[in-house]
């Protein structure tokens, strides 16, 4: 069990590490539907307005938040799989 957790963990946590932009998107489309004031709303509302400087932190957070965690995601290949090398 535990050498085939290993090799099955890397798959894993790859997907997760890549939904991380998804679960961004699904925030601003349940802000819209359910009308929570939050950062979806800000964001939908600044792109309806065409207010671009007002999206440019918004893409900023989304692109370092997608790229931190594939970060974390290859920095723990060698931590599950001691096969893996990290160079």
């Amino acid at each position: 069990f535990k050498h085939g957790l290993r090799n099955a963990l890397i798959p894993v946590v790859t997907i997760a590490a890549l939904d991380v932009g998804a679960i961004v998107g699904g925030l601003i489309i349940t802000e819209n539907i359910f009308s929570y004031p939050g950062m979806g709303m800000y964001f939908l509302t600044a792109f309806g307005d065409g207010d671009f400087p007002l999206l440019m932190p918004w893409m900023v957070i989304i692109v370092f938040s997608t790229l931190m965690f594939n970060l974390l995601a290859d920095i723990s290949y060698a931590w599950l799989d001691p096969r893996i090398r990290l160079e």
